[in-house]
């Protein structure tokens, strides 16, 4: 794995990860999920060699830059982060692969530049959050009165590395050796104990939500041809709002693999399998 670090020309974050093969032809940019890092794709990266798996952590996450005082990380903006990313890369990636909510994003963005988006491949993720028209007064109060109460924000500081790794694989869930790897870029000493190192106010709850009816015209834009990996013990609820959502998009695929919500971490040979069977017909 070898680091990667690019600033994002208009915003001036920096956004760093890794790339897993920078010689191979084809390339795929890879978003984690909320309060995870990069390091999330490490293991499944590692069985594909034939695609050069670039992974960022998200502003706010891991290494990356943090946002100043004042500002807030809406969902909205990961859009824009995300374009400024790929405009600094030297050609558009070949496939755009996000888990939980780097799937969100993703697939928000394959809807906005469906132009540049071919191949989408969305674990445990599909969509943003949404919340009706008739919450959205709450929801402001609840960001408003978060946010008087933001330098009150705190993570937990933990004894020692195992009780910060304990921690995250019980609020997962997720496997000890899962939440390892995530540790190794996660977690720093501070006084004397450790935390995890993600912003805290990641935590803040949402000012704003798309509504459902937007959610379903960004994924109806979609013409990129998609796969979706669903765990058996998945998160996303098997309602109406999800099968809606997966019949939105036009060119859309979907397999169910044994795991739970980081099956890509946890146990990442099943899920290499269905990438390489994804995209084998573009790797002539």
């Amino acid at each position: 794995m070898v680091p990667i670090e690019i600033q994002l020309p208009h915003s001036r974050l920096v956004m760093q990860g890794f790339q897993s093969n920078p010689y191979a032809s084809r390339r795929a940019v890879a978003l984690h999920g909320w309060l995870d890092n990069c390091y999330t794709f490490r293991p499944l990266a590692e069985l594909l060699p034939e695609v050069n798996i670039m992974a960022f952590d998200l502003p706010g996450h891991g290494d990356s830059s943090t946002l100043p005082e004042g500002v807030s990380y809406d969902f909205h903006q990961y859009l824009v982060w995300l374009h400024e990313l790929i405009a600094a890369l030297d050609r558009v990636p070949d496939f755009f692969l996000g888990h939980s909510m780097g799937a969100g994003i993703m697939s928000l963005y394959a809807g906005v530049f469906p132009e540049r988006v071919s191949q989408l491949i969305l674990i445990e993720g599909i969509g943003p959050l949404t919340a009706s028209e008739a919450e959205a007064p709450r929801k402001m109060r609840s960001y408003i009165e978060s946010w008087s109460q933001q330098g009150r924000l705190r993570n937990a500081l933990y004894a020692n590395r195992e009780e910060a790794i304990r921690a995250r694989q019980k609020n997962g869930p997720l496997s000890l050796e899962g939440a390892q790897t995530l540790a190794e870029r996660g977690v720093e000493t501070r006084g004397q104990g450790v935390v995890w190192k993600h912003d805290p106010r990641l935590k803040l709850p949402s000012r704003y939500q798309f509504s459902e009816g937007q959610a379903l015209a960004y994924l109806g834009n979609i013409t990129a041809r998609t796969l979706y990996i669903e765990a058996t013990q998945t998160i996303i609820p098997d309602n109406d709002l999800t099968r809606r959502r997966k019949q939105a998009i036009r060119n859309f695929e979907a397999v169910t693999l044994a795991g739970g919500h980081h099956l890509h971490l946890d146990d990442p040979e099943p899920v290499a399998a269905a990438l390489r069977d994804f995209w084998k017909h573009t790797l002539t």
